[in-house]
C-alpha cells in the first residue's frame, strides 16, 4: 500500500463541493485518495482483534466512500468533516469484525454439531445470535 497525500478537511470539503456541484470525477477521486491515510491509521488501531490488516483496510475504504457519498454539505463544517469520516470508517471496521466473529463461531460450532452450509449461512447472517460479539476497546471510539 502506497503513501497517500494528505489534504486538510477544508480542502476535502472544497473537493466535495466541486464534485457535487459540477460532477467533476477527478475532484471525487482526489477526495477519496487523499483521505485514505485515515483508513490506514484507524486500521492500525483495530489490529489484534482478529482480522488481517488488509481486511480492515478494505472495510475502512468502504466506510470512507460511504461517508463521502452521504455527507450533508449543508450541515458539515471543516471541523466536523474529519470526525464524520473517522466514525464511519470505524463503524465499517467494527461491522466487519462482528461478521468475522460470527463466521468464526459458526464454523467452530459446525465442526462440533455438523451444521449444513445453509444452516451456517443462516446463522452468520442472523442478528439474533451475537448482539455484542466483538466489542473493540473503548479507546477506539474517542
Amino acid at each position: 500500500m502506497g503513501n497517500f497525500r494528505r489534504i486538510s478537511d477544508e480542502e476535502s470539503l472544497k473537493c466535495l463541493r466541486v464534485y457535487r456541484n459540477t460532477g467533476d470525477v477527478s475532484a471525487y477521486d482526489m477526495l477519496v485518495i487523499c483521505n485514505m491515510w485515515r483508513v490506514r491509521k484507524i486500521a492500525k488501531e483495530f489490529l489484534g482483534l482478529g482480522l488481517p490488516f488488509t481486511d480492515l483496510v478494505s472495510a475502512g475504504n468502504l466506510g470512507l466512500i460511504e461517508a463521502i457519498n452521504r455527507c450533508d454539505l449543508e450541515n458539515i463544517t471543516e471541523n466536523s468533516f474529519g470526525a464524520l469520516i473517522d466514525i464511519t470508517i470505524k463503524n465499517y471496521m467494527t461491522e466487519e469484525l462482528q461478521r468475522f466473529g460470527k463466521s468464526k463461531w459458526v464454523n467452530s460450532l459446525s465442526s462440533t454439531i455438523g451444521l449444513t452450509d445453509t444452516e451456517k449461512a443462516s446463522l452468520i447472517t442472523s442478528d439474533i445470535l451475537f448482539e455484542d460479539e466483538v466489542e473493540p476497546s473503548s479507546k477506539l471510539h474517542m
